[in-house]
Order: C-alpha cells, then structure tokens, then sequence
C-alpha cells in the first residue's frame, strides 16, 4: 500500500493514523479532493448533520470530482441518533433518496460511529481487502427512517403504540412539539413511554 494522502485539517484523522503508525503525508486541501487518498481510492469523510444540510444538487456536483478515481467512498460518521432535531424532517425525508443518488455515481456510502471506525474501514479500503472490517457494511435503506427515530426516543415502544402516534402526530417534529398530557393520552403509550419520548424528543430540540 502507497503512502496515505490526509487533509491537513482533517487533525483528528491525522492523530489516528499516527496512533496506529500508518505511512502518511498530510496534503493542503486547495486543489485536492476528498480527506483522504491512496492509490486509485479516494474517501470522503462527512458528519452526518453536516451531510443532512448539505443535501441536494450541489452535494451531487462536489462529489462528481471524485469520479476520476475508480473507487470512490463516502463514509458518513454519525447515525440517526445524532441527528439535530432541526435536521429530522430532512433526514427522513432525503437521507436515504441521497445515498441512492450518490450509489448510481458510483459512490460507495458508508456509515460509521466514530472518526476510529471511519479510519478502520479507510484502511480496509486502502489495503483492497476483500471485505470491510468486522462489523460494518454499506448503506443500504434499513426500515423507515421516521419509525427509527420514534424508536431511538422510545427503545421499548410497542409497534401499536407507535403507528397510534404517527397516526396523530404524522411526523417526528410534531410528537416533539406535543405535551407529556397529549402523549400519555395516545392509545397504548403510556406514562413511562410517553416520559421518556417528551424528555428525548426535548433534549434533541434544545441543542
């Protein structure tokens, strides 16, 4: 494996890969394109309320100077966990739409938790492994993104319980901005249910 190109702002990337004594060059980012480069791979690292609001034609067209490379990598860090409550309706709306957009360029997506899973798997690539890391895989639509949010709010919520609050509510936003009284009054939530979405949901909004 040739030596690892890094973006000199990439500091925390940096830092791992001189942990792990990796043979790498820290390059300016003016004419270079994605974080992190090696050989014929290119890997482009995103936070994933930063890929949210960058959504749409502009995202594709910063992304399309990475088709000179043949492998082309996304790796988004950050699940549906962390996304900001101002980010939800576009997360749920065209997180999954953008991936698709990106896979028909020819752009592998991934997501990982932390900047040490993400370089885990760089490596991998960079090495041609003949599979990713123990773990992880690429991104492909898991579910309805609007019922895993219910269920990041609410772990123990019931299937019933949570089609009767989209059923009201619609979307994520508006069970956030409902009161501990309307959501204890949805069939089948309950007070502890109800608690534990009111006191979630109004954390995320008051990020």
């Amino acid at each position: 494996m040739d030596t690892i190109e890094v973006d000199s702002n990439e500091k925390e990337l940096i830092e791992i890969l001189k942990r792990r004594n990796a043979d790498y060059r820290t390059t300016g980012n003016a004419d270079n394109i994605g974080d992190l480069r090696c050989e014929d791979t290119v890997i482009e690292r995103k936070e994933i309320n930063d890929f949210i609001e960058s959504m749409g034609d502009h995202l594709i067209n910063q992304y399309l100077d990475m088709t000179q490379y043949p492998v082309k990598v996304l790796i988004i860090v950050g699940f549906h966990k962390e996304v900001k409550f101002n980010n939800l309706q576009k997360y749920y709306i065209g997180f999954y739409g953008m991936i698709a957009r990106l896979a028909r360029q020819g752009i592998t997506v991934l997501q990982v938790e932390t900047n040490e899973e993400l370089i885990s798997v760089s490596l991998a690539f960079f090495a041609k492994a003949k599979k990713l890391p123990e773990g992880y895989r690429i991104q492909k639509r898991k579910g309805d993104p609007v019922r895993n949010i219910i269920d990041s709010a609410a772990p123990r919520i019931s299937k019933k319980a949570r089609e009767a609050l989209l059923e009201v509510y619609h979307t994520p936003i508006n069970i956030a901005n409902a009161s501990l009284e309307e959501l204890q009054n949805i069939e089948g939530v309950g007070k502890s249910t109800a608690k534990k979405l009111y006191n979630n949901f109004r954390a995320i909004k008051e990020e």
